[in-house]
């Protein structure tokens, strides 16, 4: 992490927990009461940590940071223990096997001192495959998973776990589309996380949206950027 990137992290992290509070305030309008508060819960402040290293942790992903991986990590558990909580069985499998993917990728990216030694590439045909099976299998197992254990919005669970293992597969491999998979992840489960009122979660996952087309254009520099440039095959 170069010293620029490590200030703007603290900036954002600094931002992102007035962000996360104010969130995490929206339901006290209704009562009159401040929306400026400090969380006083375990939950709210778990939240408010899974808030502030999820923030971070994309913006190093975009400044291919490897970084990013242990502090997706902080993201990883804090997210999945609070989504156990909630009964959002599928989101914490998402953040389990998350966790497993983020070390992957953390030993993946570390095998090089600068991001050049793992550049970004495009989308190939294997990754396709690997894409389809995850899909074929993984939805309509966590379907039938969800059900027996009466988790909260099987179907729209079942899909956005599947696409954010999809995206982070990806990721692990700097392949420049995983940005596209995380967006649609996050459109999909955007509604859910605000139908429940989950707002400081709804927000963060749509600054998520927000950086990840930030993440398309650094990617796509940096794929612009290397001195041959093939789709694949």
């Amino acid at each position: 992490m170069t010293a620029r990137q490590m200030w703007i992290s603290l900036g954002l992290a600094a931002l992102a927990t007035l962000v996360c509070i104010l969130a995490q305030g929206i339901p006290n309008l209704a009562t009159g009461k401040p929306i400026l508060w400090f969380p006083q819960d375990l939950y709210s402040q778990v939240e408010l940590i899974g808030f502030v290293t999820g923030v971070v942790g994309v913006y190093l992903m975009v400044v291919e940071s490897t970084w990013n991986y242990p502090v997706g990590l902080i993201w990883a558990v804090g997210y999945g223990w609070y989504f156990f909580q909630m009964r959002h069985f599928g989101e914490a499998t998402t953040m389990l096997i998350s966790a497993g993917y983020l070390v992957d990728g953390w030993i993946k990216w570390s095998r090089g001192t600068t991001a050049d030694e793992l550049p970004v590439t495009l989308l190939k045909k294997h990754h396709w495959v690997v894409i389809g099976i995850t899909l074929a299998i993984v939805i309509p197992l966590l379907i039938w998973l969800l059900t027996e254990v009466h988790g909260a919005y099987v179907y729209w669970d079942a899909a956005t776990t599947a696409l954010s293992l999809t995206a982070q597969y990806l990721t692990n491999r700097k392949v420049f589309q995983s940005w596209l998979f995380w967006i649609f992840a996050n459109i999909v489960i955007i509604p859910v996380f605000i139908y429940r009122g989950w707002y400081p979660t709804a927000v963060l996952y749509s600054i998520f949206t927000v950086m990840a087309f930030v993440g398309i254009r650094e990617w796509r520099r940096s794929l612009v950027g290397q001195p041959t440039m093939s789709p694949g095959a």
